[in-house]
């Protein structure tokens, strides 16, 4: 694809052509890396011809040209479909890296050149493990980091020998959304959402979890493995239970009273 002609309309009874947009292309080989570059200009009319200004460029760096890309968002999807499938196809996954930077026409000369104002949006790095890969995501704003979050991608397997994989998106020491090619695997609940307890609180902090609301309660944790790591019982307000020993990755801890569980997933 060399160029898109994108034109607007208004939102309005006229419904009206009000904006025409061309974006332009380009990948190149630089060193070890690829970098594709969107141009967009803005022309004065639907002939797209005559004058035009050139007001923004997104530059993408890329440590190779197996994912396709277009935007933030199509690039965070493809990275994340590439991983799965090489562990899925290949079962390990290779190294990866993208950066995604903006250059705004700054001095207002309708040219986009290297005296113009850069910032970066996103930064992606791909980081194999030994169960799958992380894939870490840092999102910017006015040049400074905003967002950071990790996709971390594993494979486990079943009781039947099933290979399975799992995404799970951490945010911190909390995890905030989850998705498996086989769900609920070893039986117990694995979405904040699925509650039973109503009156039990079930909050993950550094090196440790805090337990509020139980009179006495069980509590196990289990690895995605599907090994119990950790049990014990808990009673009464703000009981904590130290994680530090744990390794690193995602767990899920459930908790059991009066023959009802709440389960809550958490980054380690």
């Amino acid at each position: 694809v060399q160029y898109i002609n994108v034109t607007s309309y208004n939102d309005d009874e006229t419904n009206a052509e009000s904006a025409w947009n061309r974006f332009m292309f380009n990948m190149a080989q630089a060193n070890q890396n690829i970098v594709l570059t969107i141009d967009q200009y803005k022309y004065e009319n639907g002939n797209w011809e005559g004058s035009s200004s050139n007001e923004k460029r997104y530059t993408i760096t890329m440590s190779d040209n197996t994912v396709n890309v277009s935007n933030v968002q199509s690039a965070v999807n493809a990275v994340t479909q590439n991983v799965i499938s090489q562990l899925a196809n290949e079962g390990e996954v290779a190294p990866y890296v993208m950066s995604i930077d903006e250059t705004i026409d700054s001095d207002n000369d309708n040219q986009i050149t290297n005296m113009d104002e850069t910032n970066p949006i996103m930064d992606i790095n791909v980081t194999p493990s030994e169960a799958g890969a992380t894939i870490n995501i840092q999102s910017y704003t006015d040049g400074k980091v905003s967002t950071v979050v990790d996709l971390i991608v594993e494979t486990s397997k079943n009781e039947k020998g099933e290979g399975l994989i799992s995404v799970d998106v951490v945010m911190g020491e909390a995890v905030i959304g989850s998705a498996y090619f086989t769900s609920n695997i070893w039986d117990v609940v694995t979405s904040n959402e699925d509650i039973q307890l109503a009156n039990v609180e079930v909050t993950p902090v550094k090196d440790g979890i805090y337990v509020s609301g139980t009179t006495a309660a069980s509590y196990r944790i289990v690895s995605m493995s599907g090994a119990i790591v950790a049990n014990g019982t808990v009673s009464g307000d703000n009981a904590y239970i130290s994680t530090s020993a744990l390794a690193k990755g995602i767990y899920v801890i459930v908790v059991t009273e009066n023959g009802e569980s709440k389960a809550i997933k958490f980054a380690r």
